[in-house]
């Protein structure tokens, strides 16, 4: 599987660099399907781990699966989360899932998340062995809602090959990305600067247009 949904529109300018790689990436993450399909896209994406696992800790977890299974998305999130930090992967996973059908981008970041490198579990049977062309499409969802992590996820598919083919111009451009989404982008502009220095212009060819219209990027969303 690859982003053959990044490809140029008829009559569109080919783009000789990266920086108008980026320029076009910044395009499309400010209007994504879940920001227009649902309002429950619109979610704060920032989450707070520490104050997640104090209210849990203090009897809140009946009060929120209570919700969770009444179909919240929020809480469906919240109780993955906790399930996650504690170990139970595929459990957390099937909530994770949940959440994300109904819209929640931070919940679409964890699926895609788990789905691409796997997740911890005990005993065994709570382990979630990777599915990196399921993860890429969950993480796409989430990264053209402006969710920097998973901006910065889909760059390392792309430098790695991790269900997508390796690109290193389309990596970095999706690392511009989540740089600028970031409110603290310092890690992401060391990477920046690493792959500048590292990059040879002279092999790739300039990524195409991320076209959101496109049938083939319909069925990845």
């Amino acid at each position: 599987m690859n982003l053959n949904a990044l490809r140029y529109q008829p009559g569109r300018q080919h783009y000789c660099d990266t920086l108008y790689a980026h320029y076009e990436l910044s395009q499309i993450v400010t209007d994504g399907p879940f920001q227009t399909s649902s309002p429950i896209g619109m979610l704060a994406m920032a989450q707070d781990p520490i104050r997640n696992a104090l209210t849990m800790g203090f009897g809140d977890v009946a009060a929120t699966k209570k919700k969770a299974e009444a179909g919240d998305a929020q809480a469906q999130r919240s109780l993955a989360d906790s399930l996650a930090s504690n170990f139970r992967g595929a459990d957390a996973l099937q909530w994770y899932q949940k959440s994300a059908n109904q819209g929640n981008v931070e919940a679409a970041y964890h699926l895609g998340n788990m789905l691409l490198f796997g997740g911890a579990g005990i005993p065994k049977e709570q382990r979630v062995e990777p599915n990196p062309p399921e993860g890429i499409r969950w993480t796409f969802r989430a990264a053209t809602n402006r969710h920097a992590d998973a901006c910065w996820n889909i760059s390392k598919d792309l430098q790695r090959g991790i269900g997508v083919t390796t690109n290193s111009i389309e990596a970095y451009a999706w690392l511009q990305v989540a740089a600028d989404l970031s409110p603290a982008p310092i890690v992401q502009r060391v990477h920046l600067n690493n792959m500048a220095l590292t990059m040879d212009s002279r092999s790739s060819s300039p990524p195409e247009r991320p076209d959101l219209a496109s049938d083939h990027c319909r069925s990845m969303i």
